[in-house]
């Protein structure tokens, strides 16, 4: 009897069946795979079967098979947490075209049933295109939201799979954020909030927000009364005696104040 083989079932009126020996790490051809073992779940299964997902070769009549998982067809079987299969054999789609996470995603739910699904990594300051920005934490109130979504107010640009988004509040379209000192809806100079939505020598602007722009005025509440003013205590508060407009409220007096030419 050959190696690798076992014969049985001959008799005197009767030849033996020869078969071959299937989990002992030698391949004749008659069976698909032999990796040396009689155990399922690893490529070659207990009846030296080729499992789902697996391609088993290089066996010889004095070497055992070697399976491995098939790379792009949509069945993940290897157990690495940095192997992915998502059914293609592209670049550039969070599953590389040898199936390894790429840098900037996160892959899961592959398994022998389906193929693994791969999304960008939001905060990681790399922007693939798959978020609207990503600056590099998951902060929101700075642009770029904890979701990787521009926040309203704001532009955010510069992103690329290798830097973060830079965002910036949009000046003059009416919402006054924490970076600028106004916004009055406008980006003309010469009104009080300039083309960079800074408050322009001489004006006082009120402090507008997110869903109200600033109003500035010209002299009014910077502190230094004008002949045309009543008088002006330094801000533009209009219920502390001296209102917006420099007038003195009715009940109130207002001492102290210089005049300025």
């Amino acid at each position: 009897m050959e190696t690798g083989f076992t014969c049985e079932g001959g008799w005197l009126t009767t030849v033996d069946i020869c078969m071959e020996v299937c989990g002992d790490g030698l391949v004749f051809g008659t069976l698909p795979c032999d990796d040396g073992n009689l155990v399922s779940g690893d490529g070659c299964n207990s009846v030296c079967e080729v499992e789902k997902g697996y391609s088993c070769t290089g066996g010889t009549s004095t070497t055992a098979d070697v399976c491995t998982d098939i790379c792009g067809d949509g069945i993940n079987v290897s157990g690495d947490p940095a192997y992915c299969d998502d059914g293609n054999l592209n670049d550039g789609d969070g599953c590389s075209a040898t199936c390894e996470i790429e840098t900037g995603y996160s892959c899961n739910e592959g398994n022998k049933y389906q193929k693994d699904v791969c999304t960008e990594l939001c905060g990681d300051g790399q922007n693939h295109g798959q978020f609207e920005c990503d600056d590099g934490n998951l902060v929101s109130g700075d642009g770029c939201s904890s979701d990787c979504l521009v926040e309203e107010g704001y532009s955010c640009s510069g992103g690329s799979v290798s830097s973060a988004d830079t965002c910036y509040a949009i000046c003059g379209d009416g919402r006054q954020l924490l970076s600028e000192e106004c916004d009055d809806g406008n980006v003309v100079n010469g009104d009080g909030c300039d083309n960079s939505c800074s408050i322009e020598t001489d004006w006082t602007c009120t402090q507008g927000n997110l869903y109200m722009r600033s109003y500035c005025f010209q002299g009014c509440g910077a502190g230094d009364r004008k002949f045309s003013e009543m008088c002006s205590d330094g801000n533009l508060n209009g219920y502390d005696g001296c209102d917006m407009c420099c007038n003195r409220a009715l009940g109130w007096s207002c001492i102290g104040g210089s005049l300025s030419s």
